[in-house]
């Protein structure tokens, strides 16, 4: 919720520019979306740009959220996203999730809802399915961008 309009419009441009039946799965942080209208619900910093966010995220129509229930411990609202293209069978759990220890405050838990997410076959035709295409993930990639990221608090 406190992203600054650089790392917004950074996030616009990297979900405009993935292919469509990539699947993103992550911790999102825009609790006052609402992913049914694709719309900010209400008054918020920023809130033209998250709209503009949703609507990469979900390609326009052509991709959807699939977390369709509360991802916050504390409260009611959605952090969380699955976004898949729309003719993809995903199924979302949620599953237990770690709590920090009160005795011990090296041992820290989290604010968010652990799930699961499967994805079923796609049905190509006549009946025939096929497996969803992964590609492996780039983990060196991902730690090189990770750690030349200037992080602030």
């Amino acid at each position: 919720p406190n992203q600054n309009t650089d790392e917004i419009e950074a996030t616009i441009d990297y979900f405009n520019n993935i292919d469509e039946e990539t699947v993103v799965v992550g911790d999102l942080n825009i609790p006052e979306a609402c992913w049914e209208t694709i719309k900010v619900g209400k008054q918020t910093k920023n809130r033209q740009l998250k709209e503009e966010l949703i609507q990469a995220i979900t390609k326009d129509g052509r991709k959807k959220q699939w977390v369709n229930f509360p991802t916050n411990k504390n409260n009611e609202n959605i952090l969380d996203i699955v976004a898949a293209p729309c003719h993809f069978d995903v199924e979302c759990q949620e599953v237990a999730s770690p709590d920090g220890d009160p005795d011990d405050p090296q041992i820290k838990g989290t604010d968010h809802k652990w799930f699961s997410v499967r994805i079923k076959g796609v049905m190509l035709y006549d009946g025939i399915e096929k497996t969803a295409p992964f590609r492996k993930t780039d983990f060196g990639g991902v730690d090189e961008k990770l750690r030349i990221h200037k992080w602030r608090n």
